[in-house]
């Protein structure tokens, strides 16, 4: 069976690491043509404006984190590349990036962390699975289409390293709450690890309680998609 690892890959390039949220893959059938390239013209032009690919610029405020404008634009835009409405889209990416700063927060209080080499290591790994024998041919065609957005291959996996210097903390305490619940609970399954974990994000996003930055409107992160993508 051909491994589906397209959705997972790009989400996981925007903000996020493959095992820490369980996205839907996205069906080729009725996504609009072009939709990833334009997807990924807008990571690049938000990777070029900041070299933390992050602006000053802030949407919402937490107990001890922030979300700026750029992080809700790139999920937003993603969720449109794959037909959600406006509406939809933006929800998400609200709660993507709730749920994915408050793990970051926790993540690095608990004291994890990663180094260059080993975000490099992971993409580099990430990279092989993606060009293996087993990727299906309309999810690597669709992937392709957002490489090509940037000016290099090589560019655009180095946005990918730095994207993983956040990923990666947060997988590393994912990957140990499991060992941890599943030593505890001995006949538990994934499934019931799933729940607790959406329970354990749903608390750091209460605990957070994100308020909206003065100023900030929906407009600036819905704008960043044209109607006509």
């Amino acid at each position: 069976m051909k491994q589906r690892v397209l959705s997972a890959v790009i989400l996981s390039v925007i903000v996020a690491g493959i095992t820490v949220f369980q996205v839907a893959s996205p069906s080729a059938e009725g996504i609009a043509k072009d939709s990833f390239f334009e997807y990924g013209k807008i990571l690049h032009e938000q990777a070029e404006r900041n070299t933390d690919f992050r602006s000053d610029s802030i949407a919402l405020r937490g107990s001890s984190v922030s979300i700026s404008i750029d992080d809700l634009k790139e999920v937003y835009a993603y969720y449109r590349s794959v037909c959600a409405s406006e509406s939809n889209a933006f929800d998400q990416s609200i709660r993507y990036n709730e749920e994915y700063y408050s793990l970051y927060a926790k993540a690095i209080s608990e004291g994890y962390k990663v180094t260059e080499e080993e975000a490099c290591k992971y993409v580099s790994e990430l990279k092989n699975t993606l060009y293996s024998k087993n990727t299906d041919p309309s999810e690597l065609k669709q992937y392709k289409e957002i490489i090509s957005s940037f000016d290099s291959e090589d560019e655009y996996w180095d946005y990918t390293v730095k994207c993983y210097m956040k990923a990666l903390p947060i997988q590393k305490m994912n990957a140990d709450m499991e060992k941890s619940y599943l030593s505890k609970h001995p006949d538990a399954t994934s499934d019931d690890f799933s729940a607790y974990y959406e329970k354990f994000k749903d608390q750091l996003v209460e605990k957070q309680d994100f308020k909206k930055a003065r100023g900030f409107a929906k407009k600036e992160v819905t704008s960043v998609w044209r109607s006509d993508y």
